[in-house]
C-alpha cells in the first residue's frame, strides 16, 4: 500500500455485520487498485469489528471509537484519515459495481472544474436482488445547484469529492440527520457538481436502515437544510413557508385548491427574490420553479378544471418552457384523475432543457 493513495474509500460502520463483508468485497473488486479503505467503526458492539479484521489486504485501515459519534462526527473523523487526493463514499450495506472508482476519477482528471461527481444507481433489498428501482439523478452542473433547493440529488455510497473540497466545508454534527444532503447543498454554492448517467453502486433499502427518508428527525433537518439555503437569496421564510417548500417535493397526495394557492404565492415569492439576488441561474430556475407548479397541479387534478384555471395564473409563466404540459394538465383535470410526475429525474430534465 502506497503512502499517498489517489483515492480513499470512506466507509463508516455501526453494528454493520449483516452485509459489510459485501461492502468490503465490492472495493477489493476494483479495476483501478490505487486506493485505502477506511473503515471507521462508530463503536459497533457486534461482529463488525472480527468481520473487519478477517481481511488481510494492507489497504484497509480500521479506525476505531470508544464511544458512539454520530453520521456527521464519524465521517469527519474519517476524513481526517484519508490520505488520497480524492474521496469515495461508501455505506456499509451498500456494494459498488467493479468500475467505479476507474470510470469516476477518469471524469475527474479529465473534468478538473468538477468537484464532486455521484452516479446513477440501482436498489437492492435485504437478500441482493434488485427491487426495479433506478435513481436516475440529474447529470448536469448547471442543474443541480437549482434542484439542490428542494431535495437531494446524490446517493452517497455513488459519491466521488476531491479531498480539499471536503476538508474545506465539512460535515456539520447539527445535521446530523442528514449531513450529506446539508454538505451538498453548501458546496453547490461555490463548486460545480456533477452526476455521471450510469450506475455504479448498488444502494441497498430495507427495513432499519438509517436512510429512512420519512423520519420525523430527517424531515425537520431537511427543512432546516431548506431555511438555510432560503436565506442565501434574501429571504426568511416563516415555518408556514418552510412547510409548503418541502410539500413542494415530498407531498404525493392531499393537493387541494387551498394548498395549491399557498404553494402558487411561494414559488412566485422564489422567483422574484431569485430576480433580486441572482443566486441560481434564472432561466433554470425559473423553467424548475415552473416545472413543480405543473407537478402539483398534475397532483391536484382530481379537483377539476378549477385546477387548471389556476394553474394558468402563474405570473412568471410567460418566461418558461411550457411545450406540452397545457394538454396533460387540462386532459387530466378533464377526467379529474391526479398524476405523479418526477420533473427532477434525467430524462425529463433532458426534454425540459435540451438548450443547455
Amino acid at each position: 500500500m502506497t503512502l499517498n493513495p489517489l483515492i480513499s474509500i470512506l466507509m463508516p460502520v455501526y453494528n454493520g455485520e449483516r452485509f459489510i463483508k459485501q461492502a468490503i468485497e465490492s472495493i477489493l473488486c476494483q479495476t483501478l487498485r490505487d486506493f485505502e479503505l477506511v473503515i471507521v467503526n462508530d463503536a459497533s458492539f457486534d461482529g463488525t469489528i472480527q468481520i473487519v479484521n478477517s481481511f488481510t489486504d494492507k489497504r484497509i485501515r480500521l479506525i476505531n471509537s470508544s464511544k458512539r459519534l454520530g453520521l456527521a462526527k464519524i465521517r469527519d473523523k474519517g476524513i481526517r484519515e484519508c490520505r488520497g487526493e480524492f474521496i469515495a463514499f461508501l455505506d456499509s450495506d451498500d456494494i459498488a459495481l467493479p468500475q467505479r472508482l476507474e470510470k469516476q476519477w477518469d471524469y475527474m482528471d479529465r473534468n478538473r472544474e468538477i468537484s464532486l461527481t455521484g452516479s446513477w444507481v440501482k436498489v437492492i433489498d435485504d437478500e441482493d436482488k434488485l427491487t426495479g428501482r433506478v435513481f436516475k439523478h440529474v447529470c448536469r452542473p448547471e442543474i443541480i445547484k437549482s434542484v439542490l433547493l428542494f431535495r437531494n440529488c446524490f446517493t452517497q455510497s455513488a459519491v466521488m469529492i476531491r479531498k480539499a473540497a471536503v476538508q474545506k466545508h465539512g460535515f456539520r454534527s447539527s445535521f446530523n440527520a442528514a449531513p450529506d444532503f446539508d454538505l451538498w447543498s453548501r458546496l453547490a454554492q461555490h463548486l460545480r457538481l456533477a452526476n455521471i448517467p450510469r450506475v455504479f453502486s448498488l444502494y441497498r433499502e430495507y427495513k432499519g436502515n438509517l436512510t429512512d427518508k420519512t423520519s420525523p428527525e430527517i424531515e425537520n433537518c431537511t427543512r432546516r437544510i431548506f431555511a438555510a439555503s432560503l436565506e442565501k437569496m434574501g429571504l426568511a421564510p416563516t415555518e408556514e413557508e418552510i412547510l409548503v417548500h418541502d410539500s413542494l417535493e415530498r407531498k404525493k397526495d392531499g393537493w387541494t385548491l387551498k394548498a395549491l394557492v399557498k404553494a402558487k404565492y411561494w414559488l412566485q415569492k422564489l422567483c422574484q427574490a431569485n430576480g433580486e439576488n441572482k443566486v441560481y441561474d434564472r432561466k433554470i430556475f425559473e423553467q424548475l420553479l415552473f416545472d413543480y407548479w405543473f407537478k402539483i397541479c398534475c397532483l391536484g387534478a382530481d379537483w377539476g378544471i378549477p385546477v387548471f384555471q389556476l394553474y394558468k395564473d402563474l405570473s412568471f409563466r410567460k418566461q418558461v418552457r411550457i411545450k406540452e404540459r397545457d394538454l396533460i394538465l387540462f386532459m387530466l383535470t378533464s377526467i379529474k384523475k391526479s398524476k405523479h410526475i418526477d420533473i427532477t429525474a434525467n430524462t425529463w430534465i433532458n426534454s425540459t432543457y435540451p438548450d443547455l
